[in-house]
């Protein structure tokens, strides 16, 4: 959707929930690593001193947007390109 459509603060997507099991823990944090990945060389957007991703490095293709989730999802949540 191109439009906020719920009452939650714009950083609801930033963080854990406050109700996730320490087992989901961290499936959340390998997602959130992936979300903000290159596809390109596989760089870390927040911080470089996460190193290199090589698992999704040159993924990036023809079909992308971006060359990461984060360069569309902005705070981690509904896509802005629309």
């Amino acid at each position: 959707m191109p439009y906020q459509y719920t009452n939650e603060p714009n950083d609801h997507y930033m963080q854990m929930a406050t109700n996730l099991s320490s087992v989901n823990g961290q499936p959340f944090v390998l997602g959130r690593r992936v979300h903000h990945t290159s596809f390109v060389d596989g760089s870390h957007d927040e911080d470089p001193a996460n190193g290199t991703f090589n698992a999704l490095k040159d993924l990036s293709n023809t079909r992308m947007v971006n060359h990461s989730c984060a360069s569309c999802h902005e705070r981690n949540g509904q896509c802005s390109t629309s």
